[in-house]
């Protein structure tokens, strides 16, 4: 086209004529270029906005975690210290259980002896009883 108008037009004319068009080229180019980056810019200010966002979620999402893995932690130590509670609780009871049953079967035994005992002693008598009858008897 610059070829065309170069023939109809002077040559003066022609290359004021490239140099407008090309100003003209260069100013669109200049003007979408704007808008590209301008839409760039805004992209990437949103971009931005999510990313804090973003941050800022994990940040308490952590925080959170954090809380609760606490709590767990709490947790478990609350019902070992009360599993261990009630441990030493049962074994004081079979503790106690087990002198109860020595003490039964301390009882018993003692029953019996004492039993032997006033069977001994009342043989004893009776061989006393019988030594003094027939010492008086002979």
């Amino acid at each position: 086209m610059a070829a065309m108008t170069s023939k109809v037009l002077p040559s003066g004319e022609c290359s004021q004529s490239v140099a407008r068009h090309i100003c003209s080229t260069l100013q669109q180019f200049l003007i979408y270029s704007t808008f590209v980056l301008v839409g760039i810019y805004v992209v990437q200010v949103e971009l931005e906005k999510k990313l804090l966002i973003a941050t800022k979620e994990k940040a308490q999402y952590r925080r959170q975690l954090e809380k609760a893995l606490s709590k767990i932690a709490e947790m478990q130590k609350k019902e070992k210290s009360a599993a261990k509670a009630q441990l030493l609780r049962e074994k004081r009871e079979l503790d106690h259980m087990r002198l109860r049953y020595l003490a039964a079967e301390e009882k018993k035994v003692i029953t019996t002896e004492r039993k032997e005992l006033d069977e001994l002693k009342n043989e004893l008598s009776e061989l006393v009883v019988l030594y003094y009858y027939t010492s008086i008897v002979s």
